[in-house]
């Protein structure tokens, strides 16, 4: 009989082995605990994505929102800048108006300020937009320019027809008018002395037609002491023929020579450059205008070229015309000079 127990027993084998089964039971469970771990991990991610993209909605909403917020304000604000310079043109058309109205309330010149009083009241008017406001500054300025053109051509009317005048009041005039003619324009904010420029002219003016009518009048006046006159005679006796002066006259007393010859006038300012030129005696030369320009389609009026910037000139003499080929678009003005040339200036608009 054998006293060896190296090996247990078959029962006791079994036993060891059913044990060995009953420790492995429990894998099962903490499979189940980590799905419902990894569940959860992945209800943690789903939510944690959802919180992300509710925020990242959010921000969108408000950036959208700012966005809105600050076009609003930059139209506000653009539309403010508009209205300030239409209230600040209108203010200078009222000085214009002024100035060239009577204290009658009839204008001093040929003009029709009824058109200049509508763009005033447009001026004055509410605009929604900023471009309500530009559009109605531009057509204000544009009638501004015409009326300022009536006054400089009236000016030069009169330095042609005041040939009489002494000279100091033919040279105020001339430079009242180039001072008005080459004011800058073309922007609403180049108008701001306009009035002032304007009285100038009316005021050299008058002062010039009155040393004209004053020269006219001593050249026609006739002269002292000119005239025939009765030196003391006495009457005679009654005849029968009536009650008749004697022969007693005044023996020819008179002046003795009918006076002095009024003084021819003084030749025209510009008469020896226009005779120079070929035009004796040419109204068109006399009167300053002889200068022209050609436009083609890239052409803009003054009033309508924004931001205009200076970008050559030319003076093509008496008579002549310019004709720029430029293709960008541009506009020009013409600076008269006292001989009556003028020089085209172009500009370049933005």
């Amino acid at each position: 009989m054998s006293t060896k127990n190296d090996s247990p027993e078959p029962a006791d084998a079994a036993l060891d082995t059913g044990t060995s089964a009953g420790i492995a039971e429990p894998k099962p469970q903490r499979r189940g605990r980590a799905l419902i771990g990894a569940g959860i991990a992945l209800a943690l991610v789903a939510g944690t994505i959802a919180i992300v993209t509710t925020v990242q909605a959010q921000q969108l909403e408000q950036a959208q929102a700012e966005a809105e917020v600050a076009l609003v304000e930059a139209q506000a604000a653009s539309l403010a800048v508009a209205v300030k310079e239409a209230e600040e043109l209108a203010a200078t058309i009222q000085k214009v108006l002024d100035a060239l109205t009577s204290e009658d309330g009839e204008p001093v010149l040929e003009v029709d300020l009824e058109r200049l009083e509508k763009v005033l009241s447009a001026l004055n008017d509410d605009h929604a937009t900023r471009a309500d406001a530009r559009e109605v500054t531009f057509a204000a300025v544009r009638e501004l320019d015409r009326v300022l053109r009536i006054v400089v051509a009236d000016g030069r009317s009169v330095l042609a027809a005041v040939t009489l005048a002494g000279e100091s009041e033919k040279e105020n005039l001339q430079q009242a008018v180039q001072n008005l003619s080459a004011a800058p324009y073309g922007m609403s904010s180049s108008y701001a002395d306009r009035d002032r420029l304007i009285d100038a002219v009316l005021a050299a003016a008058t002062a010039a037609r009155d040393a004209h009518d004053t020269t006219a009048i001593v050249a026609g006046a006739p002269p002292i002491g000119g005239g025939t006159t009765t030196g003391g005679a006495t009457p005679g006796g009654n005849t029968s023929g009536g009650n008749t002066s004697g022969g007693n006259t005044s023996g020819g007393n008179s002046s003795g020579g009918g006076g002095t010859p009024a003084p021819p006038p003084p030749p025209h300012p510009r008469a020896a450059l226009c005779a120079s030129l070929g035009f004796t005696n040419n109204l068109a030369c006399l009167d300053s205008y002889p200068t022209y320009v050609t436009t083609n389609a890239s052409y803009l009026p003054l009033a309508s070229c924004v931001d205009p910037g200076a970008y050559g000139s030319h003076t093509p003499g008496f008579g002549g015309t310019s004709s720029p080929s430029y293709t960008f678009p541009w506009s020009y003005r013409i600076d008269y000079t006292s001989s009556g040339l003028g020089t085209v200036k172009f500009f370049l608009c933005g």
